[in-house]
């Protein structure tokens, strides 16, 4: 069953006009969006001497006697058309009875005699069951029902299925439905790969979701990768799949991804260009992180990839899709005030608020009452002036909510749940902030923490569930920005933080936000705010590296199995310590201190529990200091050791390469040839096996490295068994062609005639006109 109650009042009279127009084969004419004066639709054949007005009512929550009485007001309007109408139709959402069609026939005064000149939203319903391809054009209609929704996606193939519904039927009524997205579908059906990136609050998440979901409808089975892409790589099945990684570089600019992520992210977005009919990927980040991603560029470069193929950049919306955003907030709002509406009408405030230079969905959904409508409870009478305030300054919108609505108990519930930078389950965050209250001197107690959830679930967070345990996060990234934004602007509570940190994760999310590649300005404040106390931040960091980590995020594999990222471990751990101020180990207790890790961490090498990936990277940075080249040998020995014992393919001996150019001298003179031996070995036979894509481009990568020649004819052959099942799509000229939306001239007269139609809103006794 098809909700038209997602439908504003203009995408009704769309979807109205192409369904006559499957159902009868006639185009029919549309007009602006001002005033109808008894028209809305029109179909016009001189040769015929046909002049058919079609009246579209879009009266979904109205009564039956609104919609009869604004019938009977549309006969004087007909009876002043000139020329007359030969025929006319009514069209509403309304579902009709017999009897009802009869009154309406009547409302009418002889401008309809035939009942089947009215559709009712039965009718609706039936045509748009007998022609998919209009409800294909129109993908709030096929989105918009919970029950279609869980029929897509409830079958065990995406975890928290329920909730991302929840969201995405509470937000389809609000989502404009542009080019963006026909251009997203065709880089899928084309290319198997759409990177969508943009400003934050432009959009991104709505129409990922709105992608997968259209995957979904198409028989892909639908997955959402939450932490690292080898849930994905875990994930994959014979059968089609779609995943979808939201916010794939970090939420707020991480340093960098993790060893050979990179690499396995490339692969991943290969494999799915190779054959977008078995796997498709749809990723989102900010745009200023994107630019940072210098990891990511080179390994596009080193598979031969031009990312350009997979990017759909989200710029600004166009003046007219800024209104039709705004107008659809408007339209579905049940928070807004009839005296609000008429305020913004009468001052035509809504013209600065589509060209205000802070415009975004995000806001819009905020001032609008979307977000969370409590935020609306002290707007007062002067609505526009809050709505302006908002735009002019977006940080107070969270500054005046953390500053004047939460006690100090719950604004350091905040700052845990953002600085572990996850979802987390409450019991997790529970235990942090009790730690964190005691350091800061704030009082706590279990009950306190349980009120203080209630408060901040009115504005800054939203729950979900692990399984049976409840779990949160922040309602919006927005939120983070600011609160980090607040850290790095306040040493106070910065301090406060680092010193009641229990996780790891506390003071590591900090770091990276400091130490992020992307051109930001958070990014530069973090810094100068560490670099200020780099002690404090060190202690933070060597206090916590035993911590556990939290729970976090995972995703629905097949069979019900939930697969959750593991936490960074030890070698990790300490070269993040290293990445503070290597100086601050040169010497005492820190010194001292770190040895003892060292040694430790040798003792659980030699016991066999390694993160070989990790454990070179922490040893390139000891190799690279100065002050701690000394401290290398501790580990150099023992890491080669177990290099050598564990390997088994290409990665492993890259790995043992690269151990190799960091301290050669770790090494007997015959064993970077023996090495080279093995490998050759190792990789001639791979060429006759039943190697994956992925594995071949490491084994030409680790070839090159070795300078060692393979045998191209070997490689080639190899490359084509791996990808005998596999289609290559013709994608040279997918950008060509491409249909354009039609042009909206984006003048003043337009958008007063678009906001005009909201006054019906502010008169309930008339309906939704």
């Amino acid at each position: 069953m098809h909700h038209l109650g997602a439908l504003s009042d203009i995408e009704f009279e769309s979807l109205a006009s192409d369904l006559l127009h499957a159902v009868t084969g006639r185009r029919y004419e549309r007009f602006g969006v001002g005033p109808d004066g008894g028209v809305d639709l029109r179909y016009i054949n001189k040769a015929k001497g046909m002049h058919e007005v079609v009246q579209c009512k879009h009266y979904f929550r109205s009564s039956f006697s609104q919609l009869e009485a604004a019938a009977k007001k549309e006969v004087p309007k007909l009876e002043k058309l000139t020329p007359a109408p030969t025929s006319y139709r009514f069209v509403t959402s309304q579902t009709l009875t017999k009897g009802q069609k009869g009154k309406l026939v009547e409302a009418l005064g002889g401008w309809i005699t035939d009942p089947g000149m009215i559709w009712g939203g039965e009718s609706i319903e039936d045509h748009l069951n007998d022609h998919e391809e209009v409800e294909r054009n129109h993908v709030k209609l096929w989105l918009s029902s919970s029950t279609q929704l869980e029929k897509l996606l409830n079958a065990g193939t995406l975890n928290r299925s329920n909730d991302l519904i929840e969201r995405i039927t509470q937000a389809l009524p609000r989502y404009v439905q542009t080019q963006r997205f026909n251009d997203a579908e065709e880089m899928l059906e084309k290319v198997g790969v759409c990177l969508i990136a943009g400003e934050p609050g432009i959009g991104k998440t709505t129409l990922a979701q709105m992608l997968l979901l259209d995957c979904a409808q198409k028989g892909f089975e639908a997955l959402y990768v939450s932490e690292d892409v080898s849930e994905a790589w875990d994930a994959l099945a014979e059968t089609s799949q779609a995943f979808y990684y939201d916010d794939f570089l970090g939420r707020i600019g991480l340093q960098g991804l993790s060893k050979n992520e990179d690499q396995r992210l490339v692969e991943l977005i290969a494999k799915a260009h190779r054959d977008p009919r078995r796997t498709r990927l749809i990723l989102t980040t900010r745009e200023y992180i994107l630019r940072g991603a210098v990891q990511l560029y080179e390994s596009f470069e080193r598979v031969g990839l031009d990312h350009e193929r997979f990017l759909l950049a989200l710029e600004d919306y166009s003046r007219y899709e800024r209104g039709l955003v705004l107008y659809n907030h408007l339209y579905h709002s049940e928070t807004m005030r009839p005296e609000w509406l008429v305020q913004l009408l009468e001052s035509k405030a809504y013209v600065e608020i589509i060209d205000h230079p802070n415009y975004n969905p995000r806001l819009i959904e905020f001032i609008t009452g979307h977000a969370k409508a409590h935020e609306l409870d002290h707007v007062g009478n002067d609505w526009v002036g809050f709505a302006l305030a908002a735009l002019n300054n977006p940080e107070e919108i969270w500054k005046r909510a953390f500053e004047q609505e939460l006690d100090e108990l719950q604004r350091a519930m905040l700052i845990c749940l953002i600085s572990i930078g996850a979802e987390v389950e409450v019991d997790d965050l529970r235990s942090v902030v009790r730690s964190h209250c005691k350091r800061a001197s704030i009082a706590y107690d279990d009950g306190a923490f349980d009120r203080a959830l209630k408060v901040l679930d009115l504005t800054f967070v939203e729950f979900g569930h692990r399984g049976e345990k409840p779990a949160l996060d922040v309602a919006n990234p927005s939120i983070s920005d600011f609160v980090l934004n607040l850290l790095a602007e306040n040493q106070n509570l910065l301090a406060a933080l680092l010193d009641g940190a229990t996780l790891f994760t506390q003071p590591r999310q900090l770091l990276e936000v400091a130490q992020s590649q992307a051109e930001s300005k958070l990014s530069q404040k973090m810094k100068t705010a560490l670099d200020t106390d780099p002690e404090r931040l060190a202690e933070a960091l060597m206090r916590t590296i035993d911590s556990e980590e939290v729970t976090r995020r995972g995703i629905a594999l097949r069979g019900g199995r939930i697969l959750f990222k593991e936490g960074a471990g030890p070698e990790e751990r300490l070269r993040v310590i290293l990445d503070t101020r290597e100086s601050l180990f040169d010497e005492g207790d820190r010194r001292r201190w770190l040895e003892a890790q060292l040694e430790e961490l040798r003792g659980e090498w030699e016991a066999g529990s390694i993160d070989a990936s990790n454990a070179v990277s922490l040893q390139s940075t000891l190799v690279g200091s100065a002050s701690l080249g000394e401290l290398a040998k501790i580990t150099g020995a023992e890491l080669k050791n177990q290099l050598e014992r564990k390997l088994g393919d290409a990665d492993d001996f890259e790995l043992l390469d690269d151990l190799w150019q960091l301290d050669s001298e770790l090494f007997e003179p015959d064993e970077r040839a023996s090495m080279i031996n093995e490998f050759r070995d190792y990789a001639e036979n791979a060429l006759y096996e039943d190697t994956g894509t992925e594995e071949l481009d490491s084994i030409e990568r680790v070839a090159d490295s070795f300078g060692l020649l393979l045998n191209p004819e070997d490689i080639e052959e190899a490359r084509s068994r791996a990808n005998r099942e596999e289609w290559e799509p013709d994608i040279d000229d997918y950008r060509e062609g491409r249909g354009e939306p039609d042009e909206i001239v984006d003048d003043d007269e337009v958008i007063e005639e678009l906001f005009d139609r909201l006054g019906s809103v502010v008169e309930p006794e008339t309906g939704q006109d």
